[in-house]
């Protein structure tokens, strides 16, 4: 029987990510005495949580909701810092901030389908008494020559990832030919 194991389609952080980028979209749409704070915590938000999503280490699935985040974050933050250097606010007509508003929740909702549709799979540990080690290599065959580049000197080559058993405690355990 062929089981298919998948991981969680989202960490908490990454659902962070896309609620605060999300908000930080939708809050251009509030009336103006709640528009400010909301903005300013949707912010935090979305760029604390984008910061440690990518130290710690950004899935492509998630790459267009941090794009969206900073196009969000960049016509969000303007009428603020204008606000506050007590400048006139004159903010772009609904006509035209709809459709930014629509494209930039389209953005969002790729990476949330994206995590849904093509999940990182999630192997269990080996359960056994032996320890199992593991590599990647790609082999290239030499004598056939690959037909879907243009380059003539490019051959064919697969990557694979071996698991064989290993030796506790060891970093380099020995390889069996």
């Amino acid at each position: 029987m062929t089981e298919t194991i998948t991981g969680t389609g989202m960490s908490p952080l990454e659902i962070l990510l896309v609620l605060g980028a999300a908000v930080l979209v939708l809050a251009r749409w509030l009336p103006a005495v709640a528009r400010g704070p909301v903005t300013l915590a949707a912010a935090a938000t979305a760029a604390l949580s984008a910061a440690v999503s990518i130290v710690l280490g950004l899935r492509w699935q998630m790459v267009p909701v941090v794009a969206a985040a900073a196009i969000a974050l960049g016509f969000a933050a303007v009428p603020l810092l204008r606000q506050r250097a007590g400048r006139t606010v004159r903010r772009a007509p609904r006509w035209l901030a709809l459709p930014g508003s629509a494209a930039c929740l389209a953005l969002l909702a790729v990476g949330p389908v994206a995590a849904w549709a093509l999940p990182e799979p999630a192997f269990p540990e080996p359960s056994g008494r032996y320890a199992v080690g593991t590599t990647v290599l790609e082999w290239t065959d030499s004598g056939r020559p690959e037909t879907f580049t243009a380059e003539p000197d490019d051959h064919r080559s697969v990557v694979v990832q071996l698991w064989y058993p290993a030796c506790r405690g060891t970093r380099n355990p020995p390889h069996s030919a």
